[in-house]
């Protein structure tokens, strides 16, 4: 009996590859690139900007706007007047107007041609100028102890002279404020009386001063402005009188009114500063004596 023999084939591996269709450009989503455009014209300018903002402390923090540098705008500090482009100032005169004035019975003393008060704050000077007068001489010397008025403050230092001994180094005491010994006291103005006592001793606000001697003082000037062309002036009776002045172009002829006579304010009356009061008529006016003086 015969065999067969049977060839077995194993069935052909089949792998499936899925090809992804080829990108189409035309179906691009991006639109398409403008071309560049050159332009000949000059560009536009910035439109103009505003001010710069400050803040203003003097209005609670607030942001204002900042005002453009006025080469002629003086301020004032508190202390000198100042003028100039900003971190360039330089001091310069105050005018009256800008000046706070001192308040009343305020001790107030002559710095070169400004009236200071106590801290070396400038104010305006008083219709009768400075209230109170810096002793001459300023300084005392007891062996190496030298006491001074400081007319800034108002108040007298002291401060000891030491001399070192050759190639040695010293270191001598700050000076110190101390009590103004009654020679280095400043003394009244005319027409000026304390504004306090406390035993022997005379004040004017909160700065000490000789005590006058005189039972009455002043004035200390004898004409004031009153208006833009008027002054009043006391006369050597003790009346006051308002005088018209002459404003006339030159080469032209005036006829300004009369002198008349004019009650006399404060400034143009003596004071007494005796530390009594003076007498007071139904008129209003006070007297001492036979002197017309001061209220106040």
């Amino acid at each position: 009996m015969s065999r067969r023999r049977h060839t077995l084939f194993a069935a052909p591996l089949v792998v499936t590859v899925a090809i992804a269709p080829a990108c189409d450009k035309s179906k691009d989503t991006a639109p398409p690139r403008e071309p560049d455009v050159i332009s000949r014209n000059p560009p536009e300018p910035p439109p103009d900007r505003p001010p710069p903002l400050v803040v203003d402390a003097g209005a609670g923090g607030a942001a204002v706007d900042a005002a453009p540098f006025d080469p002629g705008k003086i301020t004032f500090n508190g202390h000198v007047c100042l003028q100039g482009p900003p971190g360039q100032e330089s001091s310069v005169p105050c005018p009256p107007e800008l000046l706070p004035e001192a308040r009343p019975g305020e001790a107030v003393i002559a710095f070169g041609r400004e009236c200071r008060i106590a801290g070396h704050r400038q104010v305006r000077c008083p219709d009768g100028g400075p209230t109170i007068v810096e002793p001459r001489p300023n300084d005392t010397v007891s062996g190496r102890v030298h006491t001074q008025f400081d007319p800034g403050q108002m108040a007298c230092t002291e401060w000891e002279d030491m001399t070192c001994p050759p190639d040695a180094t010293c270191n001598p005491p700050p000076p110190r404020q101390v009590p103004c010994p009654d020679d280095l006291l400043p003394s009244l103005a005319p027409g000026v009386a304390p504004t306090s006592r406390k035993g022997g001793e005379c004040f004017l606000g909160e700065v000490e001063v000789a005590c006058p001697t005189a039972e009455v003082t002043g004035p200390a000037v004898t004409q004031v402005p009153d208006g833009d062309h008027a002054r009043l002036v006391r006369r050597d009776d003790g009346s006051c009188w308002r005088q018209f002045d002459d404003d006339c172009d030159p080469g032209v002829k005036c006829n300004p009114p009369e002198p008349e006579p004019a009650p006399c304010p404060d400034a143009l009356l003596p004071a007494v500063v005796n530390g009594k009061s003076p007498k007071r008529k139904k008129d209003g006016t006070c007297w001492w004596g036979n002197t017309q003086v001061r209220c106040k």
